[in-house]
């Protein structure tokens, strides 16, 4: 269990993003309490595990936010540059 002493205050959502692409990218157990602290926030108490689906759950909303502000056009770009990527597999 995770345990902040010291108040982190309101993050700006940059903050946030960075630390939960941080802890998507290395995992909760790689990454310093501090980091977890701010995407956590308001919360002083949280597990591992609960900054790790917090970072899935909260990058899912950014992103899918950040889809619905996008042109149609570039949404199909996006979708035709994954379907011709050497690392997409039918």
């Amino acid at each position: 269990m995770n345990k902040v002493i010291q108040d982190m205050g309101t993050q700006p959502i940059e903050t946030k993003v960075k630390a939960a692409m941080f802890i998507a990218s290395f995992g909760a157990g790689n990454t310093g309490i501090r980091t977890k602290a701010q995407l956590m926030h308001p919360l002083r108490e949280f597990s591992d595990e609960d900054s790790q689906r917090e970072s899935g759950r909260f990058l899912g909303s950014v992103l899918a936010a950040m889809l619905r502000a996008m042109p149609r056009q570039e949404i199909d770009r996006i979708l035709k540059d994954q379907v011709e990527s050497p690392f997409f597999v039918e």
